[in-house]
């Protein structure tokens, strides 16, 4: 017989947020230059994404100096 505590919402369920606050953008990037991508995250054991958000603080970093 089924528990009515089973299922819905609970806390702390779930995948853990990567991120506190994000937003989506898209961007249309050369075939050959995700490729390079894909093999740079797999060589490291990271996501393309997570590359790409660090190149991106690196680079709003240098253009505020």
């Amino acid at each position: 017989m089924a528990s009515k505590d089973w299922g819905g919402r609970r806390p702390g369920a779930g995948r853990k947020r990567m991120m506190e606050e994000s937003e989506r953008i898209s961007v249309r990037v050369e075939t050959e230059t995700v490729r390079e991508l894909e093999r740079a995250a797999q060589e490291r054991g990271e996501l393309v994404s997570e590359l790409i958000r660090r190149a991106l603080r690196a680079y709003v970093k240098r253009l505020r100096r």
